[in-house]
């Protein structure tokens, strides 16, 4: 188990879970993976842009190859609302901005 002060090694451990249960099609559980490691960042802006990266990366592809799912951009958008991952992306792109100033 990583040591409480090791966030470098949990936002890793977390980041690759989430490619794992994504390449699955766990598509809501990679979300909150990826959210949880969003809190794990610790001011390292190259960690906070490599899950935004994640969170488009996984976004596009949801959209391409299952725009069925709950939280797709079309399904989204169908409710009058925008996809989970999106706000992902914001808020890991917020946090850049935050962590760049």
């Amino acid at each position: 188990m990583a040591a409480p002060d090791d966030t470098s090694l949990l936002f890793e451990r977390l980041t690759t879970l989430a490619q794992e249960v994504f390449d699955v099609r766990h598509y809501s559980t990679a979300y909150y993976l990826l959210a949880a490691a969003l809190s794990e960042v610790e001011g390292d802006v190259h960690r906070c842009v490599a899950l935004e990266r994640l969170a488009g990366q996984f976004l596009a592809w949801i959209d391409q190859f299952g725009p069925e799912y709950t939280h797709s951009t079309p399904s989204a958008a169908a409710r009058g609302g925008q996809s989970i991952f999106i706000h992902l992306v914001t808020d890991a792109h917020a946090k850049v901005k935050i962590l760049a100033d």
